[in-house]
């Protein structure tokens, strides 16, 4: 008697992003709108909202600075205004409700800085717009962060410091919200 099996498919941990952006949590006083590349509409549409309850929410916009294609990822110095959320984040009351609209690796950083921060899961509303067009990506061999385009089941990309081309893997690190790289031509043998 013979049995064939049908190997699993390939672990993932990517982020499944609803297709519409979630309802803004009205449970609190205090909101927050975070307005993040490609996000501008959908934050204004949560703002317009939370406006009907008659309060102002606190708006912050982080975008991303001109850069190279593939560069050494620095949060604070690649995304104008995530210093002054953090700031902000770092001194807010209990009960602040974070809603964040955008490219999916300026969302995802700004979830990680409120995650730092303090904040808790139930506390935050994420909506990340349209196919990710860049990632971060953590290179195990010399530890670099880089912003890179998004390869995940393409050719390999380069890490600017160890310049190994690597292989990004359908893997999200959700504490540190990046892609995880590892060295393409590691399984080849000579």
């Amino acid at each position: 008697m013979s049995t064939t099996t049908t190997p699993a498919p390939p672990a993932t941990s990517l982020p499944i992003w609803p297709g519409t952006p979630p309802e803004y949590d009205d449970s609190s006083r205090e909101q927050m709108v975070v307005a993040c590349d490609g996000g501008e509409q959908v934050a204004e549409a949560w703002v317009a909202q939370i406006r009907t309850r008659g309060l102002e929410p606190l708006q912050i916009h982080v975008r991303a600075r001109p850069a190279a294609e593939t560069h050494l990822y620095e949060a604070d110095r690649d995304l104008i205004g995530l210093p002054q959320l953090r700031r902000v984040l770092q001194t807010a009351n209990v009960g602040l409700r974070l809603l964040v609209a955008g490219c999916e690796w300026q969302v995802l950083t700004v979830l990680r800085v409120a995650i730092e921060c303090g904040m808790i899961h139930d506390e935050i509303r994420a909506h990340a717009t349209g196919d990710p067009q860049r990632i971060v990506v953590f290179c195990v061999h010399c530890e670099a962060e880089f912003l890179s385009p998004n390869v995940l089941g393409g050719d390999p990309t380069t890490c600017p410091r160890c310049r190994r081309h690597l292989e990004v893997h359908p893997h999200v690190n959700s504490s540190a919200a990046r892609y995880l790289g590892s060295d393409a031509d590691a399984g080849v043998l000579l």
